[in-house]
């Protein structure tokens, strides 16, 4: 089934019937859009309008199934093969139907169980990160940094992972050392928190490797750490 074929012949037959789309439309209780798209060849009337759309154009189903006028007697059926034509075009276009249905259907629940992931993560939104092991504990992290985990002994470390970039972070994570009292520790430089006793050995962003997913670790200790 050529539509495009169809279309064409949908549209001599109506300027033959010096009819315009409007007018066609409006016979057929739809609207000129309508009447548009199937000249254009971009869809196909309902099948319920196939009998008054050729009634209102004098061609019989075959003619218009075809796209071209018949030579021979006109007959009121139309044929077989063009019924089986047919019959695939909706077949094909259920299955565009369906299959756009599914992947709108499966986007929005992806959507969905993404917006609640960062919702419910602890950082992403809110730039802050609530010790698990040290009570009343918080310790600043950059916004749209995704919560990834923690571990530790005496001393702690958070993992972040964020599509922000390292320069940025880095930016960051200057400003908010900057504001610590900065101390020398075995040969390197940690932060102490006196608000909040403790000791910030480590704060830094890298890329390990994830295309543009960047990592922030912070390692820390409670109070100051031994020596200090």
């Amino acid at each position: 089934m050529d539509q495009q074929k169809i279309g064409r012949h949908l549209a001599e037959k109506r300027k033959e019937k010096s009819l315009t789309q409007a007018q066609l439309a409006d016979l057929l209780g739809v609207s000129d859009r309508s009447v548009s798209r199937w000249e254009n060849g971009v869809t196909m009337p309902d099948v319920s309008l196939f009998q008054p759309l050729c009634a209102a154009l004098d061609m019989t189903l075959d003619e218009f199934l075809s796209g071209e006028d018949t030579q021979s007697q006109p007959q009121p059926q139309v044929s077989v093969r063009h019924m089986e034509g047919y019959a695939r075009y909706l077949t094909a276009r259920s299955r565009r139907r369906t299959m756009l249905l599914a992947a709108a259907l499966a986007l929005t629940v992806l959507t969905v169980a993404l917006l609640a992931t960062l919702c419910l993560n602890r950082t992403f939104f809110t730039g802050r990160y609530d010790s698990e092991f040290l009570s009343g504990v918080t310790i600043p992290v950059p916004r749209f940094c995704l919560y990834d985990g923690t571990g530790g002994m005496d001393k702690y470390t958070v993992k972040l992972k964020t599509l922000r970039q390292t320069d940025g972070l880095d930016v960051w994570i200057t400003s908010y050392l900057a504001g610590l009292k900065a101390i020398s520790y075995d040969g390197s430089t940690v932060w102490y928190d006196p608000a909040q006793d403790i000791t910030i050995l480590y704060y830094h962003a890298n890329n390990d490797g994830i295309g543009f997913v960047n990592t922030v670790y912070i390692t820390y200790h409670a109070g100051m750490i031994p020596g200090l």
